[in-house]
């Protein structure tokens, strides 16, 4: 009768794993208030969200984190590795050199930055377009295959997951479909149906194995949110979309928000939820030449 062999982790192992999961430095956006908020930045090893409407700003944050990681990478002569996923449309790259240029341009404005310097910096940006779940599916499968040849990767963007899910999400039949694929969990066939909780599973264990930071950008659905603390004060607070079992596959949680009138827009960015750090109140926000910047609350 042959034996089978399992490999077991001592307490000891588990506890040291435990310890190294904090040892990457997060990802700064270059603003001291909202990368304070995030507990000092985007954490790596976890799972960030970014929701909000049409034009609330989630691809220019996405954008201006991007940007600040590519420069911080340059100067430190580290070679890390950033992963853009986009799912709707041509990906931004006029802006997101609009933003990188703006940063290393000195406050006085007195030089700009060298165009090929900026060419240099995106030598570590790996961009690519998916638009279905399978795409998806497959380019995160392939991460979680050859995580050697993977470890230089410090961000994983998915501009936005909403789009790729959008079929599911108008099925009704889409508890069912995620219900069965978290029964099956790890035996996922090539041709089984690419479900949400699949892409969060994997995920997981990317961040887990990798130790990136992986941010995802969400839209709102119909309804509100109960569980979610109203960013502004009577106003009930917009519902992602994606449902209660993505929310829990996700370690923090940020909503921005717009308010438009004959006047100005006002714009805000909170923190709901943060396995860093507390929530945190509204912060007023600026699209600007360098991306996303907090705002006096008298000028808002």
């Amino acid at each position: 009768m042959s034996t089978v062999s399992i490999s077991v982790r001592s307490l000891r192992e588990i506890w040291a794993s435990a310890e190294n999961v904090h040892t990457s430095r997060p990802l700064l956006l270059g603003i001291p208030e909202i990368d304070s908020a995030l507990g000092g930045g985007v954490a790596c090893g976890k799972i960030s969200e970014v929701y909000g409407g049409p034009g609330a700003g989630k691809t220019q944050l996405a954008l201006t984190i991007v940007a600040q990681e590519l420069i911080t990478n340059y100067l430190n002569g580290e070679d890390g590795i950033i992963i853009y996923l986009h799912t709707t449309g041509t990906f931004p790259i006029e802006r997101l050199c609009e933003i990188m240029e703006a940063k290393l341009t000195p406050l006085d404005g007195s030089t700009a930055p060298d165009s090929s310097l900026v060419k240099a910096m995106l030598s570590g940006l790996c961009i690519d377009k998916v638009v279905e779940a399978t795409e998806l599916t497959h380019k995160l499968m392939n991460l979680n295959t050859n995580v050697e040849d993977h470890k230089k990767i410090r961000l994983l963007v998915i501009d936005s997951i909403t789009s790729v899910f959008r079929p599911l999400l108008r099925s009704k039949r889409l508890e069912i479909v995620i219900l069965h694929a978290y029964k099956l969990e790890c035996r996922y066939r090539a041709n089984f149906v690419p479900n949400l909780l699949h892409v969060a599973y994997l995920l997981k264990r990317i961040t887990a194995q990798l130790q990136m930071a992986v941010l995802v950008l969400n839209e709102v659905t119909g309804g509100v949110d109960p569980s979610t603390k109203s960013i502004k004060s009577g106003t009930p607070a917009i519902k992602p979309a994606l449902g209660g079992m993505w929310t829990q596959a996700i370690n923090c949680r940020i909503a921005m928000h717009h308010m438009k009138n004959m006047i100005c827009r006002r714009r805000f960015l909170q923190i709901i939820f943060n396995a860093s750090g507390p929530p945190s109140d509204k912060i007023p926000i600026a699209i600007t030449s360098s991306g996303v910047k907090t705002q006096e609350p008298n000028l808002v």
